[in-house]
C-alpha cells in the first residue's frame, strides 16, 4: 500500500477530533517524557462529540519520532485528563486504532461506504516511550475525523497472531515461550463472509517476516501477507480478501534470535492489526487475548 500524505486525504463533511499526549492539568502544553526505558502512559479523553459518530479517516500526529515507540487508540472507560502508568493492558477496552514508525493515514472510503463506530464515551491513548533525553517533551497522538451518518458496512479491529504471555513477562521479569518463531491460528465462528480491509503487521526489534495464510475447510490455501518486517517501516497493507464461514488465518512471525514474550522493546510481539467487516465477526474472544487485549482478539487462545 502507497502511503498516503495525511494533508491530501479529503475530509469534506467531516468533522475531525484530535487526541494528544499532554501535560497533567493542560491538554494545550506537551507531556514531559523525560528519560524513559519502555514506559507506558494511557491519557483518557471523553468524546468531544454527542450521540454515536463513525469514523471514516484516521491520521496520525507524529511530535517526537525520536521517543515514541506506538501510540494505540482504544474505546475504553478512563476519566478525562487522566494520566495514568500501565503495563499495556485493556481488559475492558477495545482497540480502534494503532500507530507504529512507518504508518500511515487511513481512509475508510477506499473500501466503500465502511467507517467504525465512535459512540459518545470515553477513549484512551496508549503511548510506549523509550528516551535518553531528560528533558524530551511529546505532543503526538490521532486525528479521527467521522460522520453522523451511519455507513453501509460498520468495521472493527481485530488482534490477529500468537499472544505469548507479554503482559505477565513484562511484569514479571519471567521469560515466557523463548523462540525464533510463533504461531497463532484464528478461527473465528462467524457463519457470514467476513471482510478484509487493512492489515499491519507488528514485531520489535529482533522481527524478520510475517506470514499469514487463510486455510479452507476442504484444505486449500491461500496467502493473506508473506513478507520480511522492517521495525522502522511498518507497512499497513489494503487487502479485499473475503474470510468464507469455516476458514481460518493462520500467522507465523520469525526472529532473528530466540526472544521472551513483552511488552518491552527488547523482547518481542507477534501481531497482524486487521480491519473487518462485519463488526467483531473476525473474533475467538479467547481468555488470554481478551484479558490483556480487550474486547476483538482472535489469536487461537
Amino acid at each position: 500500500m502507497k502511503p498516503a500524505d495525511p494533508a491530501t486525504i479529503d475530509t469534506t463533511g467531516l468533522e475531525c477530533y484530535k487526541f494528544l499526549a499532554h501535560a497533567q492539568g493542560d491538554k494545550n502544553a506537551k507531556f514531559k517524557v523525560g528519560a524513559a526505558k519502555d514506559a507506558y502512559y494511557n491519557f483518557g479523553f471523553k468524546a468531544p462529540w454527542t450521540g454515536m459518530v463513525y469514523g471514516i479517516v484516521v491520521r496520525p500526529i507524529i511530535d517526537n519520532s525520536k521517543v515514541l515507540h506506538h501510540w494505540l487508540l482504544y474505546r475504553e472507560s478512563i476519566e478525562d485528563g487522566a494520566i495514568k502508568k500501565t503495563i499495556g493492558e485493556h481488559p475492558g477496552g477495545e482497540l480502534l486504532h494503532g500507530w507504529a514508525p512507518g504508518g500511515i493515514a487511513l481512509d475508510f472510503r477506499k473500501h466503500g461506504d465502511v467507517g467504525f463506530e465512535l459512540p459518545s464515551t470515553s477513549y484512551a491513548v496508549e503511548f510506549h516511550y523509550n528516551s535518553s533525553d531528560a528533558n524530551a517533551l511529546d505532543a503526538s497522538g490521532v486525528e479521527v475525523c467521522a460522520q453522523k451518518k451511519p455507513p453501509k458496512e460498520i468495521a472493527s479491529l481485530t488482534w490477529l497472531g500468537h499472544d505469548q504471555g507479554g503482559a505477565l513477562s513484562y511484569a514479571s521479569g519471567v521469560c515466557f515461550e523463548p523462540a525464533t518463531s510463533w504461531t497463532g491460528t484464528c478461527a473465528p465462528q462467524a457463519k457470514q463472509p467476513i471482510h478484509l480491509l487493512f492489515i499491519s503487521p507488528h514485531l520489535h526489534q529482533t522481527g524478520r517476516h510475517l506470514k499469514s495464510v487463510i486455510k479452507s475447510p476442504d484444505g486449500k490455501e491461500r496467502i493473506l501477507h508473506d513478507k520480511p518486517f522492517d521495525f522502522n517501516y511498518q507497512i499497513t497493507y489494503e487487502t479485499d480478501e473475503v474470510l468464507m464461514p469455516g476458514e481460518t488465518i493462520t500467522t507465523t512471525c520469525t526472529y532473528s534470535e530466540p526472544k521472551c514474550a513483552g511488552q518491552a522493546t527488547s523482547q518481542e510481539m507477534c501481531f497482524l492489526f486487521t480491519y473487518a467487516y462485519p463488526k467483531l465477526t473476525l473474533k475467538d474472544n479467547g481468555p488470554e487475548g481478551t484479558l490483556m487485549h480487550g474486547e476483538g482478539v482472535c489469536l487461537g487462545q
